[in-house]
């Protein structure tokens, strides 16, 4: 019996959506049993028990086991082929007529105006960018769920960015990773600094109301590396459990007052008309297998990524160093 059984197809979400099959899947893990016994413990017919286990069957669920015999009749013993089962889908919106390409872990300006340009180029909307913590970006690409992830995950042992967290996720083999810039972070607040704010530890002293980002970003790694350094515990820090999806909305509860400050990129600061504190600069990367990058739409991503006029325009939003962008390295 396998250990854990991971199915992606409708066909399974649709069997499996049954529950008297489900029903019949945690009793098949616990032992085998016939369908007669299946039909008594479960108060059905054995006819419907049979539908279900042939149903379970075609996708690899449930398998016979053994045959005992008795004086006039032979006993069928099923029993499930694993000791787990994981439903994975992700439900994004239709593809474009050209395909889809989809980046989980794009959060920022330039990442947008990126793709805005190479679909232009393209002539069709095949990428799409959803906002996911750079952590759980790497883990979607690695169960299928992306073709894209976007992170910047710094190592604080080697001072390197997402490097270490590849090697650790993956087995380190036809992967590429393509650097789009780095970028500035720092403290946001309202526009003229109201609160006079200077450091995380200045804010945490005037008892100023922060709003943290999601549990697994790169940002809230680096916040909570900024409280260790500065021996601060989250306890002290008001607001630590109000969470953001994204640094745009960071800015939308710093506009509406709702806190006094938060972490947050440069370039989004300068669109919301709010302060900026600089704190660190933080290299943002895309992440993919070798043969998405050999793609000739990924191509035409990074080809945009390089020209002058994109890299122009990136420049304006204010915080990006485009230096390094467009480097590739692939293991």
């Amino acid at each position: 019996m396998q250990t854990n059984i991971q199915l992606h197809s409708e066909e399974a979400f649709r069997i499996l959506g049954d529950p008297q099959r489900v029903e019949i899947m945690r009793r098949l893990i616990q032992k085998p049993a016939t369908i007669s016994q299946l039909g008594q413990i479960l108060g059905h017919h054995p006819a419907q028990i049979r539908y279900h286990i042939s149903q379970l069957e075609k996708i690899g669920l449930v398998e016979l086991v053994f045959v005992r015999k008795n004086k006039n009749y032979k006993e069928k013993y099923y029993q499930a082929t694993t000791n787990s089962v994981f439903l994975n889908k992700a439900i994004f919106p239709w593809p474009s007529d050209k395909g889809q390409i989809v980046i989980l872990g794009g959060d920022g300006p330039a990442l947008n105006l990126l793709i805005d340009r190479t679909n232009e180029s393209i002539g069709s909307h095949v990428f799409m960018t959803i906002p996911t913590g750079s952590l759980d970006s790497l883990i979607y690409l690695r169960e299928g769920y992306c073709q894209i992830a976007g992170c910047h995950l710094l190592d604080l042992e080697t001072g390197d960015f997402n490097i270490s967290y590849i090697r650790h996720l993956f087995s380190i083999k036809n992967i590429t990773v393509v650097t789009v810039a780095y970028r500035d972070l720092g403290l946001m607040y309202a526009e003229g600094n109201p609160h006079n704010i200077s450091s995380v530890s200045d804010a945490v002293k005037k008892k100023l109301k922060f709003v943290n980002r999601k549990l697994g970003s790169g940002t809230r790694l680096r916040f909570d590396g900024i409280l260790s350094d500065s021996r601060i515990e989250s306890k002290e820090v008001i607001g630590y459990d109000l969470e953001a999806q994204t640094h745009n909305e960071v800015g939308e509860y710093i506009q509406k007052g709702m806190v006094d400050v938060g972490l947050g990129i440069a370039s989004v600061a300068r669109q919301m008309h709010l302060g900026f504190h600089y704190l660190f600069s933080e290299r943002y990367d895309l992440v993919m297998s070798t043969e998405t990058y050999q793609s000739d739409f990924v191509q035409i991503l990074v080809e945009n990524l390089k020209s002058k006029k994109t890299r122009e325009e990136i420049k304006n939003l204010g915080g990006y160093d485009l230096s390094h962008g467009g480097q590739v390295l692939t293991f």
